[in-house]
């Protein structure tokens, strides 16, 4: 009887020896761990994109091709509308993008005179 407690006891003092060891190898090499599979390399450029402000689909399927080119390319993208009454072209001149995207959608006198002034 007291055979089959030392028997039990070796393998469970073995199993805990195991466990112990494997936690702290994780333990110590947990910084590699969770940055294996993340890109930590930062945005090069950041963009912004004027598209209309409308809920139309082909709008929308702009907008995801850009989100998935900028994946690819390490860019980042800034969403504006491109409305002239939203001001938000004035406001690209003074803003500290590295390139401007403007996707028109009419021949309004008042955006074609903001989109020349951002040039």
């Amino acid at each position: 009887m007291k055979r089959l407690i030392y028997i039990g006891l070796t393998i469970f003092g073995l199993l805990s020896l195991a466990a112990l060891s494997i936690s702290i190898y994780l333990m110590i090499n947990l910084d590699s761990l969770g940055t294996k599979n993340v890109d930590s390399a930062t945005p090069t450029y950041l963009f912004a994109f004027y598209v209309p402000s409308t809920s139309s689909r082909y709008f929308l399927d702009i907008k995801k091709g850009a989100e998935l080119a900028a994946k690819e390319y390490n860019v980042m993208l800034s969403f504006h509308s491109i409305d002239p009454n939203d001001n938000e072209i004035q406001q690209a001149a003074v803003s500290d993008f590295n390139g401007y995207i403007v996707c028109p959608y009419n021949e309004d006198p008042i955006l074609i005179s903001q989109v020349v002034r951002i040039q």
